[in-house]
């Protein structure tokens, strides 16, 4: 599939503003769910749902995003040289191991309910069975985005949209009719995901695969264990210990505090991923994929994105430290014990678009060493640091951690980066000077929205 005859304005154009509007549109859809839930469900049964939830993305780690990413940058690449029948034999081999494992997964969930209800009560053991239910639809989601992303198919960012639009109607009907509990909000949930992935399976992925791939003849050759031989030990260091980590927080607090300080942790972090998914400029990632055979064009994005994630992230925590504060106190009270723990998140937010970029850079360059050998690191933040400041500053010691992550991550992986590629280092002063390329991409970007905007218009 070509795609020489755009320019990269047109593709990071066309990639952030589907996004934005997809994302926004589910930002706000799932904020009104978040009312719903929030306002129905006690504060320990919040933070019992957060747990739960937790504990299904630590199964995902080894089943729905294992080495994902690295399975987009392998089809983008097989696309750019022609290589149409690699790129459907390694899709299929992909979706293939990952269903298995998935469906491995689910039978250890079914198998250990039964333990967790000791504790728990048999209502959790319902709850994880129900939920174990969203490893399956995540996995073939995900599947679906391998090709969708490695095309250039930017339709995929609508799965979030109709999900929380899907959610909030059978939320608002059991409000109506029945009753808002743990058991029936995961219910609900996981039917939500089922109408998404059907929706984007129909419109989306069935088209896109018959056009690219339908009518060619799979490669013969073994693609995906020869990835695996090769980055095999780093991708799943990277993926399953990187989801291990990042979910056993929760866990952490419950242990050292309480089950409602998960509740208000798990907030925190919620309203953090909101602002995330609303700045925009995160497209640079997916633009690089389409410059995977230049390092010195590579560069020049990687430094762009850089200084403009920067700043963004800058003025997004800024305007959340005045906005988010006023309106979690006037509309969740009981929630305000959130605000401290989400005050110290919220410093976090420039570092996490330039992690962002980093990693996808380092994907690119297919650095899956550097990327696994950060969680030697991790690994030990998160429980340290959980040891260290949960006891003496409570539920703050979590934002704390949090800021300390997101911190390593940049230092760890620019450190690393420079080191090997020095074309990719950066200096202080230019992410504050306005130079030439900065009103080349400006000009570029402002153009191509003018002929979006005409195109639209004489559509309709």
């Amino acid at each position: 599939m070509e795609l020489k005859n755009k320019k990269l304005s047109y593709y990071f154009l066309k990639n952030e503003t589907t996004r934005r509007f997809y994302e926004t549109s589910a930002t706000v859809l799932g904020l009104v769910n978040s009312f719903f839930i929030i306002s129905y469900l006690s504060v320990f049964h919040f933070g019992m749902y957060q747990l739960m939830l937790s504990l299904i993305a630590i199964l995902e780690g080894f089943s729905a995003g294992f080495f994902n990413d690295v399975v987009v940058i392998e089809m983008r690449r097989c696309l750019n040289v022609g290589k149409i029948s690699w790129v459907k034999r390694l899709f299929w081999e992909h979706a293939i191991l990952k269903i298995i494992i998935s469906m491995l997964l689910i039978g250890v969930i079914y198998g250990g309910s039964g333990a967790v209800s000791h504790f728990y009560g048999d209502n959790v053991a319902l709850f994880l069975k129900i939920a174990s239910v969203l490893l399956i639809i995540h996995t073939l989601r995900l599947l679906e985005f391998t090709l969708l992303k490695s095309a250039m198919i930017f339709s995929y960012w609508a799965y979030p949209m109709i999900m929380e639009l899907t959610k909030l109607v059978l939320i608002v009907g059991l409000v109506v009719f029945f009753q808002l509990t743990v058991v029936s909000i995961i219910t609900v949930h996981v039917m939500a995901e089922i109408m998404a992935l059907g929706v984007i399976t129909v419109r989306s992925f069935v088209k896109t695969y018959s056009s690219i791939l339908g009518a060619v003849k799979s490669h013969t050759g073994h693609l995906l264990i020869n990835i695996l031989k090769k980055h095999g030990k780093w991708i799943f260091l990277r993926y399953g210990f990187s989801k291990i980590t990042k979910n056993t927080m929760p866990w952490f607090i419950k242990f050292f505090i309480n089950t409602e300080a998960v509740a208000f942790y798990s907030l925190a972090v919620n309203l953090v991923s909101m602002i995330e998914k609303l700045m925009p400029l995160q497209g640079f990632g997916d633009i690089m994929i389409l410059k995977v055979d230049s390092k010195n064009e590579v560069a020049f994005i990687f430094k762009r994105a850089v200084k403009y994630l920067t700043w963004v992230g800058l003025i997004f925590s800024l305007g959340a430290l005045i906005i988010v504060p006023a309106i979690i106190s006037f509309l969740f009270p009981k929630y305000t014990p959130a605000l401290g723990v989400f005050t110290i998140m919220l410093a976090a937010l420039p570092f996490y678009g330039v992690y962002k970029v980093l990693k996808s850079t380092l994907s690119i360059l297919r650095e899956y060493r550097i990327l696994a050998l950060r969680l030697a690191n991790e690994v030990l933040i998160f429980p340290v640091g959980s040891v260290i400041f949960l006891p003496v500053l409570g539920l703050t010691g979590a934002g704390v951690v949090y800021v300390l992550a997101y911190l390593e991550r940049v230092w760890f992986f620019y450190g690393q980066l420079v080191k090997k590629y020095p074309e990719f280092r950066i200096k202080i002063m230019s992410l504050i000077k306005f130079d030439n390329s900065d009103r080349e991409l400006i000009r570029r970007v402002w153009y191509q929205l003018v002929l979006s905007l005409k195109s639209f218009f004489l559509r309709t």
